[in-house]
């Protein structure tokens, strides 16, 4: 009983942590995505730049920074999490599979097998 409580343990553990690193990988990004979209947004903002003050620019990219943060947990990180799973061994058969699908492709290359000039 105290192997499986440990097992346990371990496993929400990694979940724990699992969830943390996707979380700051998905809010890294969406603070880069932002940052780099509002600063192509005030390059083009010319014409309405008049009409906003500091304080409106300002409130405009903590909105879409909010905005962006919300995404980007809500859709991002599941699938980063996804994807971050550990991942099985590939199978045996298909490891000496795959070399012998590519053989005859390999063969039939123009180049020589052998990478030096022949002079």
């Amino acid at each position: 009983m105290d192997m499986l409580t440990t097992i346990a343990r371990q496993l929400l553990l990694f979940a724990h942590i699992l969830a943390f690193a996707s979380a700051v990988c998905a809010s890294v990004g969406a603070v880069s995505s932002v940052t780099w979209l509002f600063a192509s947004f005030f390059g083009a903002a010319r014409l309405i730049a008049p009409m906003m003050t500091y304080t409106g620019f300002l409130s405009l990219y903590g909105l879409s920074l909010a905005a962006g943060l919300a995404v980007s947990l809500t859709f991002v990180r599941p699938h980063l999490e996804r994807l971050m799973l550990p991942r099985p061994a590939p199978e045996e058969k298909f490891e000496e599979a795959l070399p012998s699908a590519l053989g005859s492709a390999i063969s039939q290359l123009p180049y020589p097998k052998s990478r030096h000039v022949q002079t």
